[in-house]
């Protein structure tokens, strides 16, 4: 039974629909406030700027009016007034054009040809009022200054608060628009944040579905992973027991028949038969306890690396001097590694068959297990002078089903997985390194363990 999917699915849909309810919200509010904003350009850019000018050129108006009248009173009171008529007349001359230049709103373009004409109209009479006290004809120019440009002056200034007033109920107009689009957004995004909270809900909601879900699941398929692993705990045992119960006739018959052994060479062959077996139990024996300890090594679990690898040594040598291929232990210093002997036995042996195995027809026939420190770790290196692996595959030997040139050798592919596998259950990595043509290195480092030495053997 495969793990049960993690509720991603669900997750993502519910962190999508959240994420795209208040997205929407956002674009949709903006899209809604679109015309807020022109409404308040509007005001900022053209009525406000039209209500200030027209004021400006009004006010003007009246300060010509009250220049060209001193004037006409008393021409040599003030030499400087007629530069400051001309001033004044620019100065209404600017404002009226700066009116001009802005945009037309509502029936604004009508107050424009009245203005100018009313503009034009008293310009024409403070040139003639002018004129007149030029040519000393005062009573004229009073005249002139009391009718014509009284009236033209207030005919303009009319004109203008005509126009003021137009900007003005614009302005009121938009500033009320505003004011009711603005009600409008924010009763849409009320609406629209309401929408988002509940979107939000349902999303949470999904997603607490699914969570709860994939916890029932989970909790389902670890009760089925236990009564699972019970079940081959108890199979295991019933499997070594099996494995096991021949092995003691055989122990027994190898016992009697060392005792009634009168030969010294059969002696050494029961006696080495003797040790096979009790090698076999305790690599059995220590399988058997990492299966039971759920595939990890138990706490304490420590083995002296000299002792395993002596007796290992002495069980492996005959294997190879059939293949006329010399074994061989490098001198290390005494160490123990955190597991049981078995497997370190069972994860050496491995590795030294391997390399007897696929020697191939190398001229120089060499098997050498070496033992390092590298501080809290202990390495194993098994290293041979066979042909090497293929190119491009170191790094797939160690999974299952993955074999190089097997020059007919029998086997299935699963002995470096399961070493992989055995040795990363203890904390620990695996590694090879190939020349072709020189040989391979096969290694593994483990944890080393942290209960004392006990009394090393050398290695044989």
């Amino acid at each position: 039974m495969q793990a049960p999917k993690r509720p991603l699915s669900w997750l993502l849909v519910a962190f999508a629909m959240t994420i795209l309810s208040f997205v929407a919200s956002t674009i949709f509010t903006q899209y809604s406030d679109r015309p807020i904003d022109g409404a308040a350009i509007q005001i900022a850019t053209d009525e406000m700027p039209s209500i200030r000018a027209l004021a400006a050129a009004r006010a003007e108006l009246r300060h010509l009016e009250t220049l060209i009248r001193r004037y006409v009173s008393d021409p040599a009171v003030d030499p400087t007034i007629v530069e400051e008529i001309k001033q004044s007349r620019a100065e209404v001359d600017r404002q009226f054009g700066t009116y001009l230049a802005l945009p037309v709103f509502g029936d604004e373009r009508a107050q424009w040809s009245r203005i100018n004409g009313q503009v034009q109209d008293l310009n024409h009479a403070v040139a003639q009022a002018m004129a007149q006290i030029d040519e000393h004809d005062l009573k004229r120019a009073q005249r002139t200054v009391d009718v014509d440009v009284a009236r033209t002056a207030d005919a303009a200034s009319t004109a203008v608060l005509s126009a003021i007033e137009v900007n003005a109920r614009g302005a009121r107009d938009l500033a009320l628009k505003v004011r009711s689009l603005r009600d409008r957004s924010l009763r849409v995004a009320l609406v629209l944040d309401a929408v988002c909270v509940i979107l939000t809900i349902l999303a949470a909601l999904m997603a607490l579905r699914a969570v709860r879900r994939y916890a029932k699941v989970l909790e389902e398929f670890s009760e089925l992973q236990r009564r699972r692993a019970e079940e081959l705990e108890l199979f295991a045992g019933r499997v070594a027991h099996d494995i096991l119960g021949p092995f003691s006739t055989v122990r027994i018959a190898l016992s009697v028949a060392g005792k009634e052994s009168r030969d010294e060479r059969t002696s050494r062959m029961v006696e080495r038969g003797q040790s096979s077996v009790q090698r076999v139990a305790t690599i059995v024996d220590g399988l058997l306890a990492f299966a039971r300890a759920g595939a990890r090594p138990e706490p304490g679990e420590h083995t002296n690396v000299g002792e395993a690898l002596a007796e290992l040594s002495h069980e492996l040598e005959p294997v190879a001097a059939q293949s006329a291929i010399a074994l061989s232990v490098a001198p290390f210093s005494p160490c123990e590694v955190a597991c049981n002997p078995g497997v370190l036995s069972s994860l050496v042996e491995n590795l030294v068959r391997n390399a007897i195995k696929y020697m191939g027809d190398a001229g120089e026939r060499q098997v050498t297990i070496r033992v390092a420190e590298r501080g809290e770790r202990i390495r194993f290196e098994v290293q041979d002078t066979g042909p090497g692996l293929p190119p491009g595959l170191d790094d797939r030997m160690f999974e299952p089903h993955v074999r190089g040139a097997t020059h007919g050798q029998p086997g299935i592919g699963l002995g470096l997985a399961t070493v992989r596998r055995i040795v990363k259950s203890h904390g620990g990595t695996v590694g090879v390194r190939s020349t072709p043509g020189v040989g391979c290195l096969f290694w593994f480092e483990l944890p080393r363990a942290q209960a004392p030495l006990t009394e090393p053997r050398a290695p044989h």
